[in-house]
């Protein structure tokens, strides 16, 4: 009898063990973490950008680390690889990364039609399914801040900063301007539009520059820069974060905020909370 209690103790402790590691999978593509101070209260913020907002990389996500300061609750649609325009211009997106580009999901935003990046889920990774989940769980109507932060991928792809249509599409200041718009049809939640991020870059030569000397085809940092500037400017309620400026991380000292040549390691994810904290604070006063 004994050895049967045994047994069955032992059935019973191994099927715990697998709950609970079932459910620490779960947690790891989570659409959202949840907080000990989430609550009605909450502010509730969406992030929409690219890997410096998707990605830990060596620790918490920017995202997770606004929504671990208490106060707000988080939802991130970032996905490494995205970008503000539409990079594949013939016919619909075929990339995952092209689908949760802002041109994209400000339209399946809009109309709620959420097939096309629900379809990914049979090929996505873990982090693309915990975005699915999340961008079909958000309310747009109860959002009290968009936080937008693309141009990086616009940058390297050499996507034009802007063009002669304010509203093309294909190029980063028209795709922020449509999608801004479509945006502001749905949610009437503050938009921190945040400029592209510093860049530095070295050729085969081994001969070292950065991106206000590097023009991919579409422009410096410093033009991407100035058009989303200029698209900000032209909406109410939007608000422009010059983070390429204010994070003052340049050729002399961005190895202490990248972990290469873009990508924030946790020293430029905090410096790049600040400068959003400080516009999060002063638009509380």
């Amino acid at each position: 009898m004994k050895k049967w209690m045994r047994k069955d103790n032992f059935i019973s402790l191994a099927i715990m063990l697998i709950v609970i590691v079932g459910l620490l999978a779960i947690s790891q593509i989570s659409p959202r973490k949840f907080y000990p101070y989430e609550g009605d209260e909450n502010l509730q913020v969406v992030f929409m950008g690219d890997s410096n907002m998707a990605y830990a990389f060596d620790s918490d996500s920017l995202p997770d680390m606004l929504a671990g300061a208490g106060g707000y609750t988080v939802f991130n649609v970032a996905v490494g690889g995205s970008a503000a325009a539409r990079i594949n211009t013939v016919g619909n997106p075929e990339r995952g990364e092209d689908l949760f580009g802002f041109h994209h999901l400000t339209k399946i935003a809009i109309t709620q039609d959420y097939q096309s990046v629900v379809a990914l889920e049979t090929e996505a990774n873990g982090e693309m399914i915990g975005r699915i989940a999340c961008i079909t769980d958000i309310d747009w109507s109860k959002m009290d801040y968009i936080v937008l932060s693309y141009g990086l991928n616009d940058y390297t792809v050499g996507i034009p900063a802007s063009g002669e249509d304010a509203l093309d599409e294909t190029t980063y200041s028209g795709a922020l301007r449509a999608g801004i718009q479509r945006l502001q049809e749905i949610s009437d939640a503050t938009i921190i539009l945040s400029s592209i991020t510093y860049t530095a870059h070295s050729d085969e030569a081994g001969s070292a520059y950065d991106g206000y000397e590097k023009d991919f085809g579409g422009g410096t940092i410093d033009a991407y820069r100035d058009a989303a500037a200029q698209v900000a400017s032209e909406f109410e309620n939007v608000i422009f974060m010059d983070a390429l400026a204010e994070m003052e991380i340049d050729f002399t000292n961005y190895e202490t905020y990248l972990l290469d040549s873009m990508h924030f390691n946790r020293a430029g994810r905090e410096k790049y909370l600040e400068c959003l904290m400080t516009v999060l604070e002063k638009e509380q006063e």
